[in-house]
């Protein structure tokens, strides 16, 4: 009699061991089920959300490259050919605008890791990178609040200062900008104590050094503003700027002559051509750096004036084909493009006398925040405001206008 019972037992045993794993299993599927669902909305309410970027890929794995910009609601409503494709859980944050990542993926860049690809866009996402600003200017203010906020020397804070100009470059050409002017030192700096001014030679002196072979590295061009010639600046600070300047210069072809190789074209044009700045069209990876020192915008106005007056005269131009552009190349930015955006850091609301030809139908973005804390995440609000302006150059341009509306009502 006991083998049979113990054979029930075991048999009992085994039914509720097989009934414990099922019940484990469901729990684990319940589980699995409420995490894809979480996941769904979190992908739903972030790479569908007005203004977010998703990247788009094949159902084969390889990613066209694409980066589109969805409805809040209705992914079919996004502007890319669904021949396909689908969209995958891979978004970008919402600070990158949609032309910056386009761009980035025409020249060969990958964003958090995704893969490069040679996505195409129609022909109304191939306007909207034009939106991105080629030439970006600095003001760069409030090194020494900095340092007085943290009783620290003046010093200190132009020191801060020179560590985040070297990271705001990099993220602008991560963000693909093809120019950066930074206001280094101005002509009115000079009623500044002396000590300060040459602690200013000193930082910028070692930062040069510093950044030497990062530029041909990298493949940054620098070009100086303003006249170094000065006797007052130290002669080690112009030997090394001059020969940063020509060692570099190879580099500056690829991202600015471009633009200004076209005689016919007018600033404002060229400003809004993309194969401009991009040399035939094709993405390049290339990056020109201006750095003002001892520079002024009436000086410089006021030299070029003195200069063109002397080609009036000699007739190198005669009085009928004078106009703004043959007065241009007598400035010293006369191989630049006008700059897109200026920003100007600090809290000020001014200009200071920086690139005053210049800044016509620039667009001026002010902030409170401190140069010395001005990082990408500031940068990137700076660029995301300016993809929300309409540059119409005293005319009117409906479509903008139309564009402009709809991007602040879905944001």
């Amino acid at each position: 009699d006991f083998l049979p019972l113990a054979g029930r037992r075991y048999e009992e045993c085994e039914m509720v061991s097989s009934i414990v794993k099922i019940q484990r299993q469901s729990q684990v599927f319940i589980i699995s089920f409420y995490l894809l669902i979480a996941s769904f909305v979190n992908i739903t309410t972030h790479a569908f959300s007005p203004r977010g970027d998703a990247l788009i890929s094949s159902p084969g794995g390889t990613s066209t490259g694409a980066v589109v910009r969805t409805h809040p609601f209705f992914c079919h409503n996004a502007r890319f050919k669904r021949s396909n494709s689908e969209v995958i859980g891979l978004c970008y944050s919402r600070s990158y605008s949609r032309s910056a990542a386009f761009q980035l993926r025409r020249n060969g860049a990958s964003l958090d890791g995704a893969p490069s690809g040679c996505g195409e866009l129609d022909s109304e996402d191939k306007e909207s990178t034009l939106s991105a600003p080629k030439h970006v200017a600095f003001i760069c203010d409030g090194n020494s609040r900095w340092a007085e906020r943290r009783r620290l020397p003046a010093s200190a804070g132009h020191t801060k200062g020179a560590d985040s100009l070297i990271a705001v470059l990099k993220h602008l050409k991560f963000r693909g900008v093809r120019v950066a002017t930074f206001y280094g030192f101005s002509t009115e700096n000079w009623s500044r104590p002396s000590n300060e001014i040459n602690h200013i030679w000193s930082v910028m002196e070692k930062t040069a050094d510093r950044f030497y072979e990062t530029a041909l590295r990298e493949k940054v061009a620098v070009k100086i503003l303003g006249d170094i010639n000065d006797s007052r600046i130290p002669l080690s600070l112009q030997k090394c700027l001059v020969q940063l300047e020509r060692d570099t210069s190879k580099f500056a072809f690829d991202s600015v002559d471009q633009c200004m190789r076209t005689s016919g074209m007018d600033n404002r044009t060229r400003n809004d051509d993309p194969t401009v700045l991009n040399g035939n069209g094709r993405g390049n990876d290339t990056l020109t750096v201006c750095i003002a020192i001892n520079y002024g915008g009436r000086k410089d106005i006021l030299n070029a004036g003195l200069r063109f007056a002397k080609a009036l005269e000699s007739g190198e131009i005669s009085s009928e084909s004078a106009d703004e552009s043959s007065f241009g190349r007598f400035l010293c930015t006369s191989d630049l493009p006008d700059p897109d955006l200026i920003v100007r850091t600090g809290g000020e609301r001014r200009l200071s006398n920086f690139l005053l030809w210049n800044l016509a139908y620039s667009e001026i973005y002010f902030t409170d925040v401190l140069w010395p804390d001005f990082d990408k995440n500031c940068m990137d609000k700076a660029l995301d405001w300016y993809r929300r302006r309409c540059r119409r150059y005293g005319g009117r341009n409906e479509n903008e206008a139309k564009k402009r509306a709809q991007s602040i009502y879905f944001d």
